[in-house]
């Protein structure tokens, strides 16, 4: 085989190192934190309260570091801290009804930028995929319907 031909075969192996090392650590994140589904704001029916996410998105938009964002969400219920030490994560923060079924979840994901945990994306979780937040919602914190 010729030097150029090794070559060649080296870079393809790094680039499928490289791409498989994405699809790992994109993989590894959706079992770790559960997979992140929300409502774009885009696409929010009334019955949501697209009036809750341009609140929340006028607050604290994209690189807003995270003690700022605890402080501008003060007024939900409940903050619950889904985040790992390595800058991965989420902040829920829980609004209007104190029931299960209704109430209204602001996710704010995190990215790790200079040492600092940035918001990367806000969003409004469907309430049929709170289940997946268990391990970091209380199953005590809400009300129950009668």
């Amino acid at each position: 085989m010729s030097r150029r031909t090794i070559a060649i075969l080296l870079l393809l192996c790094l680039i499928v190192i490289v791409i498989g090392g994405k699809i790992l650590n994109l993989v590894t994140r959706d079992i770790l934190l559960g997979t992140e589904r929300v409502i774009e704001r885009n696409s929010l029916s009334p019955s949501v309260g697209p009036n809750l996410i341009n609140t929340i998105e006028s607050r604290i938009p994209p690189g807003t570091e995270r003690s700022k964002v605890t402080e501008s969400l003060s007024d939900a219920w409940y903050h619950a801290d889904c985040t790992s030490e390595d800058g991965l994560g989420y902040d829920l923060f829980l609004y209007g009804s104190r029931t299960r079924e209704a109430v209204e979840v602001i996710t704010v994901r995190y990215e790790l930028v200079d040492n600092e945990m940035k918001v990367e994306h806000v969003g409004l979780l469907e309430e049929y995929l709170l289940a997946n937040w268990d391990h970091c919602i209380p199953s005590g914190i809400f009300e129950e319907l009668h």
